[in-house]
């Protein structure tokens, strides 16, 4: 997703309604990146931007690159700015650091999906 996606910049508004029918979504967000934290923002304005309440469903963030110098400093703006309203995962990729953590996380989400919807059915 990049900046602009709202007003159908990049894949824009094809990308944005395929997520729109998503039960949950990931956030990722590059702590190699000199502000996470504002990645994240530009994120969740995109989203807001191309509809309201966008972002109010199931969602998490998975800050990656946990393993380079910078990232431990960086995370912890990123995790003022969520400010313990949604999830935070600290992972590698290039080292499978807390993947099964969001793995975990991924499959609540989709049970509770199921949970509910059979509920409505």
């Amino acid at each position: 997703l990049v900046e602009g996606a709202h007003q159908n910049r990049g894949l824009g508004h094809a990308f944005l309604r395929h997520a729109e029918r998503c039960d949950c979504l990931l956030f990722v967000v590059d702590l190699e990146c000199s502000d996470p934290a504002a990645q994240y923002s530009v994120l969740l304005k995109e989203l807001e931007l191309y509809r309201q309440g966008f972002t109010d469903g199931h969602h998490a963030v998975v800050a990656n690159k946990v393993d380079v110098p910078e990232a431990m400093g960086r995370l912890e703006v990123l995790r003022e700015r969520i400010d313990g309203r949604y999830p935070l995962f600290a992972v590698s990729a290039k080292f499978g650091t807390n993947l099964l953590s969001v793995l975990n996380y991924i499959r609540s989400a989709y049970d509770a999906t199921v949970d509910r919807k059979e509920k409505l059915s």
